[in-house]
């Protein structure tokens, strides 16, 4: 990693809990996290906008109804350019002796919450926002494990598949991530790995919680926006990013966007506007 992180010691005092709201504007940004790592779990919710994330060397950005989960010892931090509405809860690793909370689980690091529970999620996290208070312990335990709940509902990986563990998850996102231009598919993925289609398919999807077709528009769409800030147009960016044709784009780009794209020039054509 490139950054230099430092040690965040006040996140791993003794039952040490923090939920912290983020309502992020142009009126009220917020400044740019410093790179840092603790021993504490850490716990990122996207209410609605996009807030961008970077865990172990990762950077993805986080739609509305996304969360992130940074494990023991990251290193991880923040940037936010647009506007976002996002909750943080951090807890410290004396909760996690909570009988509730042990066994040989975890979650993936980032899941993207079903409609009806992330409308209870949210719900959740602005009530106790207004009564939370980080001396009672017992109240916050209480917090975090209705939290952790929701999630592990939809998104709990057990260890007892044992070939699961070896799934080269991070060389495969940070592959997608590098090549998000040329023509990636579950049959090309799978066979640089030395998977069959249908064990490569079934990994990927418990572990990251989405289908892998969504996973590569989101990188690629997250692209498209960067070449679209930078001057390109919609056509030309889409090109550039690995889109074809232009209802493949369309597709992708409506399913991340409020305005949705209806006509642009065809794609294939590639031509300079």
């Amino acid at each position: 990693m490139r950054e230099k992180f430092h040690y965040e010691m006040r996140a791993d005092q003794s039952y040490q809990f923090n939920l912290i709201h983020y309502n992020i504007t142009k009126e009220t940004p917020k400044k740019d996290d410093t790179p840092h790592y603790h021993q504490a779990l850490e716990y990122v919710y996207v209410v609605k906008g996009r807030f961008t994330v970077h865990i172990d060397g990762e950077t993805r950005i986080l739609h509305t109804g996304e969360v992130a989960f940074v494990q023991s010892g990251q290193g991880h931090y923040y940037t936010a350019d647009d506007d976002a509405d996002v909750f943080v809860l951090i807890i410290c690793k004396d909760f996690l002796n909570n009988p509730l909370l042990k066994g040989h689980c975890d979650l993936p690091t980032f899941m993207l919450l079903p409609n009806l529970k992330r409308n209870v999620m949210t719900r959740f996290l602005y009530l106790i926002m207004d009564i939370w208070s980080r001396e009672n312990s017992i109240f916050n335990l209480g917090i975090f494990t209705t939290f952790y709940g929701l999630l592990a509902e939809d998104f709990l990986v057990m260890e007892n598949d044992g070939d699961a563990i070896d799934f080269p998850l991070i060389s495969i996102l940070r592959y997608i991530n590098e090549h998000y231009m040329e023509p990636i598919s579950l049959k090309s993925l799978a066979k640089r790995y030395n998977y069959s289609e249908t064990y490569f398919s079934a990994h990927f999807n418990t572990l990251m919680s989405i289908p892998l077709r969504e996973y590569i528009n989101r990188v690629r769409i997250q692209y498209v926006n960067a070449y679209i800030k930078s001057g390109l147009t919609k056509s030309q960016a889409a090109a550039l990013c690995g889109y074809t044709n232009n209802s493949t784009f369309y597709r992708a780009y409506n399913k991340f966007h409020d305005e949705p794209v209806k006509d642009i020039p065809d794609i294939s054509d590639k031509t300079e506007e």
